[in-house]
């Protein structure tokens, strides 16, 4: 899927980098902060590497079909995307008790108490190839460095599309200040909204 690859303004890269640090809540053992170098742990080589002036865009295609896809700024790791191959329903992700292919929209909000957030100049869902995509993004507790953002999908063809039709197809995490740059700073959030633990 890869929503976003877009290069922010060379001032902002620099602000970006002065004040990143790493978090715990990782895709494939890496985290929003680690230097690029770290991606070495995956043990698998890239299928592609894209470099764009303090940018490189790394994405490694694994054996299940699913993807990983990460955007550094001058060697720190500011986003990570993890895209569904769709292979199998039952891929596990990252984060025990979400499944992408099972793991629904409706399912989400009561384990996180809430809707998220969405931004709005991206948009909180849209229609894609005749599917329904849904946008929720979470902070994390205790880290203002951090926002993860679960993409839903409902392939069911259904209209009104429903959210209990809806699986987990991506998961991003990134780093705020980025997100903003690429998504917009305008938010959305749910009046029950709080930031979540997935530790």
């Amino acid at each position: 899927m890869i929503i976003s690859l877009k290069p922010l303004r060379y001032a902002f890269c620099v602000i970006l980098t002065g004040v990143l640090s790493a978090h715990a809540q990782s895709l494939s053992g890496l985290q929003i902060g680690d230097p690029l170098s770290t991606v070495a742990k995956i043990g698998l080589e890239p299928a592609s590497i894209n470099r764009t002036g303090q940018f490189t865009m790394v994405r490694w295609e694994f054996p299940d079909g699913n993807e990983l896809s990460i955007t550094s700024v001058n060697n720190r790791i500011i986003y990570m995307e993890s895209d569904w191959g769709k292979r199998q329903a039952g891929s596990f992700t990252d984060f025990p008790g979400i499944i992408y292919g099972r793991t629904t929209l409706d399912e989400l909000r009561r384990l996180f108490g809430s809707n998220g957030f969405c931004y709005t100049d991206r948009g909180c869902s849209f229609l894609l190839d005749g599917g329904s995509l849904y946008f929720n993004s979470y902070e994390f507790t205790g880290d203002n460095d951090t926002v993860i953002t679960f993409i839903t999908r409902d392939i069911n063809f259904k209209f009104p599309p429903k959210s209990g039709d809806a699986v987990v197809d991506a998961i991003i995490v990134g780093y705020p200040p980025y997100l903003d740059g690429i998504w917009g700073s305008s938010k959305v959030f749910d009046p029950e909204y709080k930031p979540i633990d997935l530790q």
